[in-house]
């Protein structure tokens, strides 16, 4: 019989903190993005992502496990929030908010909007950064520096 004691979840998570939080804020975008396009509940995204795509693996490696707790907060947030954030939005991005703009780049810019707005705790360079690399991650034009320059509008406003 062994003594060790049966190892949680976030210990089995694969990826290290920074990993995780990137992961997080990669698949809260996804979601927000399939909410919005698919029309999905996002309780049935959340529990998609958490406990369905868990182990999934990608180029044969095993994806990074997202920090839940980010993800969710990310998720929940956007829907929660999405009045407001649409209404701080509007001056350096008003397509977004008229419906204009491609609906993946409006999910980037709505996290990381609400992200710069609630988590005062991240210095506003890093939540920047991560949503760029996640813009450069489905887009190779000039989608980047319209993302940039929106967050970093919202982020001398907000901050």
């Amino acid at each position: 019989m062994s003594s060790e004691a049966p190892q949680s979840n976030e210990s089995l998570a694969k990826g290290s903190k920074k990993a995780r939080r990137s992961a997080a804020r990669l698949a809260a975008v996804q979601s927000i993005y399939a909410i919005d396009v698919g029309e999905l509940s996002p309780a049935h995204v959340i529990e998609d992502v958490l406990v369905n795509r868990q182990g999934q693996m990608l180029e044969d490696e095993e994806m990074v496990t997202p920090d839940g707790v980010l993800y969710k907060k990310i998720v929940n947030g956007v829907q929660q929030q999405r009045e407001n954030l649409l209404e701080i939005t509007e001056k350096p991005c008003p397509r977004l908010k008229s419906g204009e703009l491609e609906p993946l780049l409006g999910s980037i810019i709505l996290a990381g909007c609400f992200e710069l707005l609630m988590h005062e705790d991240i210095d506003a360079p890093i939540i920047i950064n991560e949503y760029l690399n996640i813009t450069h991650a489905f887009y190779g034009g000039q989608e980047a520096k319209m993302v940039n320059g929106v967050l970093d509008s919202l982020a001398k406003v907000l901050r």
